[in-house]
């Protein structure tokens, strides 16, 4: 157990940001942050369900960049793919 959740996160897409390793929490629709350091983890809290978070990338900006492949869900069940967009305070 990891900060009181199970440290086997089902996930497809993830990145390593300054000590932080950003994935997707498939089970939960959303993104999934373990710190390195501390060795805890949490779900962000956002704005909405992210659909089979996937394919992470990090801009030079220090964004991260992910999108959505709903390949869990039924074709006529999915939604538009989307990208999304993470920025941080630093």
């Amino acid at each position: 157990m990891v900060n009181g959740a199970s440290s086997n996160v089902p996930t497809d897409g993830m990145i390593l940001h300054k000590g932080k390793l950003y994935m997707a929490n498939l089970p939960e629709e959303g993104i999934w942050e373990f710190d390195l350091v501390s060795k805890k983890g949490k779900n962000l809290l956002l704005p909405r369900d992210i659909h089979w978070a996937d394919s992470f990338a990090k801009a030079t900006d220090g964004s991260i960049y992910f999108t959505t492949s709903q390949i869990n869900y039924p074709v006529e069940q999915r939604g538009k793919y989307e990208i999304y967009r993470m920025t941080f305070d630093e």
